[in-house]
């Protein structure tokens, strides 16, 4: 089994943890689902992303070279149902996939919308006829916004790239954006690139674009905003040149801080309605690791703020990213790799943890551990 190394840092964490009884229940409740894959000719499981209650997965299948590309969506009650096959060749294509947070919405690459047996829908995309892909990013809570970024060639010369937003009542609309990356809860916030080195919030009704601001004294202003939360007030993403983890509250930046080894490589890329749980990602050894930061535990490797619940993943997976965490903090998707027979797969794990993390490790800054900066 991968076993990450251990900071300091995490160490005293655990040992505060214990040492108040906060973890006796945390070994008798876990919950870890390893997603169904086919590791034959190649193929594997990619996971995009989870809907708020943490019920529901999207994803897609096949993600070996000359494979034909599956689209799905999961339930632990009714286990995976492949899109692609059951609606006449929809979502066959590669690149992202993006689901509501209620769970009943799907989009996939170059313009497909889906939202449940039989409704497969083609809804074009940003810049058709010219060369236009479409790649969706994010949904609003009902699905009847999508937002992502339109890849296209004007004249066939070069690839551009351009923001969008889609809504049922009015098709597409094209952003100030060169990439647009994460919405609101109705859509109506946009979280996106408008210059190669600046994020900022668009808003539907003004049209104006309110610009992230960087940490104060960093020469490169660069901010690079990934996710927001279902209000619009909350924004996590990284900022500098050395991919500093930061958050925005009410636009004021604050730096989450690395986790172990993380540094020149990172990038927080979702969180919990209230910024109290934050994903990220960071290169570690020439390789991804997920990671999770709280205010309590300050920026970890994921598996080691799972093994704070008595949690370790089982097999030889490793949580090369985190793809979504449930509005109470409870549920975690990761994407993973790991060696099968006659070769590596990649697969979605699904974690749940016993209690509400605040509950279960709140204790730890009033016991004296201290968050890493």
């Amino acid at each position: 089994m991968y076993v990450v190394g251990v900071n300091q840092h995490f160490v005293k964490s655990a040992a505060l943890l214990l040492a108040a009884g906060l973890l006796t229940s945390a070994a008798t409740a876990q919950s870890v689902t390893v997603l169904p894959f086919d590791p034959s000719e190649g193929h594997g499981t990619g996971v995009y992303g989870l809907s708020s209650d943490g019920l529901t997965v999207a994803g897609i299948q096949g993600e070996g070279v000359g494979n034909r590309v599956h689209v799905f969506r999961w339930t632990a009650a009714a286990g995976l149902y492949d899109i692609t096959a059951n609606e006449n060749g929809f979502f066959s294509g590669l690149g992202s996939v993006a689901i509501s947070g209620d769970g009943h919405t799907i989009a996939a690459q170059a313009g497909y919308r889906w939202t449940g047996p039989g409704t497969g829908q083609f809804i074009g995309n940003l810049h058709f006829p010219n060369n236009s892909d479409s790649n969706p990013f994010a949904l609003s809570s009902n699905g009847n916004v999508i937002v992502g970024t339109d890849h296209y060639s004007p004249g066939g010369m070069g690839d551009s790239t351009q923001g969008y937003r889609w809504t049922a009542s009015g098709g597409y609309q094209g952003l100030p954006f060169l990439q647009a990356s994460d919405c609101t809860a109705d859509g109506n916030k946009v979280l996106g690139l408008y210059s190669n080195n600046h994020t900022g919030i668009w808003d539907a009704a003004t049209g104006l674009v309110t610009p992230l601001a960087p940490l104060p004294g960093d020469p490169t202003g660069f901010t690079g905003g990934y996710a927001m939360n279902p209000a619009g007030n909350i924004v996590v993403g990284i900022t500098g040149n050395q991919n500093l983890p930061t958050i925005w509250r009410n636009g004021v930046p604050e730096s989450l801080g690395y986790a172990p080894n993380g540094i020149g490589n990172s990038g927080e890329v979702g969180l919990t309605p209230d910024g109290s749980i934050v994903l990220g990602k960071v290169g570690l050894q020439n390789a991804g690791r997920a990671t999770i930061w709280t205010q309590a535990t300050g920026n970890l490797l994921a598996t080691d703020y799972l093994a704070l619940f008595g949690i370790t993943i089982p097999g030889s997976w490793n949580l090369v990213d985190a793809k979504g965490v449930s509005d109470d903090g409870r549920t975690f998707l990761f994407q993973a790799f790991g060696p099968v027979p006659g070769g590596f797969t990649s697969t979605g794990i699904l974690v749940t943890i016993p209690a509400p993390a605040t509950l279960a490790i709140g204790g730890v800054a009033l016991l004296g551990a201290r968050r890493r900066r």
